[in-house]
């Protein structure tokens, strides 16, 4: 009976533990710390410790410290003390994985290479004629040494080296420490995985198609599939299919160098400089759209037919809530199927008007205002279109024509776009 209701009262006061008075306590800080002296081999010299619920990061390494935040949303998410507790052990772990094989002036050298216009620790060599011409566009702003567009492509390469040197940490560490540290390790790795969208949710809600593919890389990354099950867009499954052996041979590399390297060669994919290419026009001859791209003003966003789709035939300048700015095919012309375009269009900005958020609002109030200034300056400059169909008009009388803004109260009962043939 007394053992019995020892355990009754154990059980009660257990109950009464909140996260705060276990993980904030200094008993659970010499824990941690403890831990992270062990698993760096004696060198950790500083270990902090934050609590910041709003911050989607769940912990950092940088130089000598190594943080951990104990309010992160992976560890919250998980229901029992012990599991929250796997959970920041995995973190730290982590974290200190990348203290003892991270080689950090070495990313910062790459970075600073691109952003000065030069590949590091070398230009990545193409292996067909795709990359090849991938390759020399990419050049062309290298040369250029076009600080907007290299911020892009930094960004983008960041993005899948941090991916790369997740993976291999990640791997010693668990061989390393097969015990708490690996199943911590797991256990956030495997919640990762459950809140990945599946491949159609990325392709109704993404704005752009690459941060999709960047997506479906971390998918490959984390748990080697992709969560795709109901089949959409095989050309993005396509080409993920030719990033797999990379990804998987940078993910085992000894050497921090290698995972630059096949960075470099991820980065010969580009959509966007592709499509301007091939329809020759200035989406990607001038900084404009690529400034806001990085400032979320507005996105480029790609129309293909349905029985073409890979063959570019219109571009979009779209802002947050759905409104189109431009949508120019083949030398910045519209051609004869523009109605069927326009039509379909319309169907789709209702469609994304249903989903907007809060936040996608805000951005579109500021966004309305940054076009609208832009539109009276160029009128105020009598600005004139020089070339092409529309040679001797005013630029923005064409833009204001082009533009396609809808109301969000007439954003109800119409039938999805996904019916429509595009």
């Amino acid at each position: 009976m007394k053992k019995a209701l020892y355990r009754k009262r154990i059980c009660a006061e257990k109950e009464k533990l909140t996260p705060e008075k276990v993980f904030h306590t200094p008993q659970y800080r010499d824990l941690l710390t403890s831990i992270g002296h062990e698993i760096t081999g004696g060198k950790l010299t500083t270990l902090r410790l934050y609590d910041d619920k709003n911050s989607g990061i769940a912990g950092w390494n940088q130089g000598e410290t190594v943080a951990v935040n104990l309010g992160n949303q992976i560890t919250s998410s998980f229901l029992t003390l012990e599991l929250k507790s796997d959970s920041l052990i995995g973190i730290l772990g982590h974290e200190c994985g990348h203290y003892r094989y991270t080689d950090s002036a070495l990313r910062k050298r790459y970075a600073e290479h691109m952003l000065n216009g030069s590949w590091y620790p070398k230009e990545p060599v193409p292996e067909n004629a795709q990359e090849k011409e991938a390759l020399d566009a990419m050049n062309v702003y290298f040369e250029r040494k076009d600080k907007a567009i290299l911020s892009i492509f930094l960004q983008t390469a960041s993005y899948l080296s941090n991916l790369l040197n997740d993976m291999y940490i990640e791997e010693k560490m668990c061989a390393l420490f097969p015990g708490s540290i690996r199943r911590g390790i797991l256990m956030n790795r495997d919640r990762n995985v459950e809140w990945l969208p599946t491949l159609r949710e990325m392709l109704e809600t993404e704005k752009d198609r690459l941060s999709i593919l960047m997506n479906l890389c971390a998918q490959y990354a984390l748990s080697s599939r992709v969560n795709a099950w109901d089949g959409a867009d095989y050309e993005l499954i396509d080409t993920l299919k030719l990033l797999m052996p990379v990804i998987d041979e940078a993910g085992k590399a000894a050497d921090d160098m290698e995972r630059y390297l096949a960075t470099n060669h991820i980065l010969l994919i580009d959509d966007i400089l592709y499509e301007g290419d091939t329809l020759h026009h200035c989406v990607n001859k001038t900084d404009t759209y690529f400034d806001r791209i990085v400032s979320k003003e507005s996105y480029i966003l790609f129309l293909r037919e349905k029985e073409n789709p890979k063959v570019p035939f219109y571009t979009l300048e779209v802002e947050p809530d759905g409104t189109i700015r431009q949508k120019r095919a083949e030398f910045n012309r519209q051609n004869k199927d523009i109605d069927k375009v326009t039509s379909f269009l319309t169907l789709w900005q209702k469609e994304i008007q249903k989903r907007l958020t809060q936040k996608d609002r805000k951005s579109t109030e500021e966004s309305r205002k940054l076009r609208q200034q832009n539109y009276q300056e160029i009128r105020d400059k009598h600005v004139v279109v020089h070339g092409g169909a529309f040679a001797g008009e005013l630029l923005a009388d064409l833009l204001e024509k082009d533009l396609m803004d809808l109301p969000v109260e007439s954003a109800e009962n119409e039938e999805s776009p996904t019916e429509i043939a595009a």
